[in-house]
């Protein structure tokens, strides 16, 4: 029986449970949040056990995210216990306060396939959903899963995310714990405009710097640093800014050809030390924030992602 009155047959059907199991009695300790129609589970624990995992389950094949303030890593691996002791000596991994191990018990075990599409999947979810910085090491291996497995896959990635968020991980979904990446000040600044994902209206390559006085805005994505400005009934995307070169699934075909505009022009300049994004080297004017936001990172979000200026990182460009 539903808590809330209006309860609709369509959410009723896709209700769902999941067992939390404290394996020492510990409210901030281990804890197991089991899917125990599938039998996934997502083990949560602070990054300080890492050394008491038993030797039976540091062989386990598992993808794993490990967490700390507005940051996460996502990673893959045949041998948890190795993978994650390595961590806790890596100083780029010292921003870690929390893991959380995926794996699937039964019959069944979690394969390496199935873990690489979890690692580039969540690695994918992030990012969308702009809460934390997503730090990368070699990068998730794209992986194209057979056809009989596209779909169980794909499921499995979903039961995944609510897993992570129901053992504490709120890096995906947002929640009375979360908060956007960047914290928007005051975003009124920009009149609210219809989304057309697939408008027609071209974008204007070249367009001037900020004018005098005009409210900036930041991207509030992961750590792409992208910067603009609403002007002449658009959003322009000022000269400097971050484009990623990733593009993904869930986008339009308009995307593609806007991007593909922007690589005609010759404007996408390469950044030293990156592979993953390139640098507009001339402002673009498009025809809303919300496309703005979708052609520079490259995967469905809206313009809501544009938050007043309060971090002022000046960006380097190396001679």
């Amino acid at each position: 029986m539903s808590f809330f009155r209006n309860t609709s047959s369509a959410a009723t059907a896709g209700a769902s449970s999941t067992l939390i199991h404290r394996t020492n009695g510990d409210v901030a300790g281990v804890r197991e949040a089991i899917d125990e129609l599938t039998g996934l589970t997502v083990t949560a624990f602070p990054m300080t056990m890492i050394r008491e995992i038993m030797p039976a389950r540091a062989m386990m094949t598992a993808a794993y995210v490990l967490a700390g303030f507005r940051r996460v890593y996502m990673g893959e691996t045949t041998r948890i216990g190795r993978r994650l002791y390595d961590h806790s000596v890596d100083q780029s991994k010292s921003f870690a306060s929390e893991v959380f191990v995926i794996t699937k018990f039964g019959l069944d075990p979690l394969g390496k396939v199935a873990a690489l599409y979890l690692q580039a999947h969540l690695t994918r979810a992030a990012e969308d959903a702009g809460l934390v910085r997503v730090q990368k090491g070699t990068g998730a291996q794209a992986i194209d899963p057979p056809l009989r497995h596209a779909a169980p896959y794909f499921q499995m990635a979903m039961i995944a995310e609510r897993l992570l968020f129901d053992a504490g991980c709120v890096a995906f979904h947002g929640g009375s714990a979360a908060e956007p990446f960047v914290q928007p000040h005051d975003a009124a600044g920009l009149t609210p405009t219809l989304d057309i994902e697939d408008d027609a209206a071209p974008i204007e390559i070249g367009v001037t710097a900020t004018p005098g006085g005009a409210p900036e805005y930041q991207l509030a994505y992961g750590d792409l640093w992208a910067r603009g400005y609403a002007a002449a009934t658009g959003f322009v995307v000022t000269a400097g800014s971050e484009v990623r070169r990733e593009v993904n699934q869930s986008v339009n075909p308009i995307l593609h050809t806007r991007r593909d505009e922007l690589a005609e022009a010759g404007v996408l300049a390469g950044i030293p030390g990156l592979s993953d994004r390139q640098r507009l080297t001339v402002s673009v004017w498009f025809p809303s924030p919300a496309i703005a936001a979708k052609v520079v990172t490259g995967a469905h979000v809206a313009g809501s992602k544009w938050a007043a200026v309060i971090d002022p990182r000046p960006f380097v460009l190396e001679a």
